[in-house]
Order: structure tokens, then C-alpha cells, then sequence
């Protein structure tokens, strides 16, 4: 069986709900281009991960503009 990815232009994200102690993961709530709207849905060890990997690209904005 053959994965297939989807890729969507985000216009606007409408809403972000997470669980106070993250016990219930988060919902993120998109609109799209062409009208589109787009509901993800991420279980607690995903958000775990979505957080992690933006604290990591944090870190690599913050050193590519301290060098210029």
C-alpha cells in the first residue's frame, strides 16, 4: 500500500484547542486555499512531537539571523 500525501496552502489557522494538561492532545483548525477547511486532529504524543520540532526550528531561526 502506497502513502500519499496531501499538501494544502494555509490561509488562516481559526482555532487551536489543547487539553490543559495535554493529556488530550490538541485539535487545530485550518482554513485553506480554494475554500478548503482542514481539522487536524494530533493525540498527546503527537503534540509532544509537533512541540519539539518547532522549539528545534526555533532555535535554527534564532542562530541563521544572529550570523547576518
Amino acid at each position: 500500500m502506497t502513502a500519499r500525501t496531501h499538501s494544502y496552502e494555509v490561509l488562516e489557522i481559526t482555532k487551536l484547542v489543547v487539553s490543559p494538561d495535554g493529556a488530550d492532545g490538541a485539535v487545530i483548525a485550518m482554513h485553506c486555499a480554494g475554500g478548503q477547511r482542514l481539522e487536524l486532529v494530533l493525540a498527546p504524543q503527537q503534540l509532544a512531537q509537533l512541540e519539539g520540532l518547532l522549539d528545534r526550528a526555533n532555535l535554527e531561526q534564532m542562530e541563521h539571523q544572529q550570523i547576518h
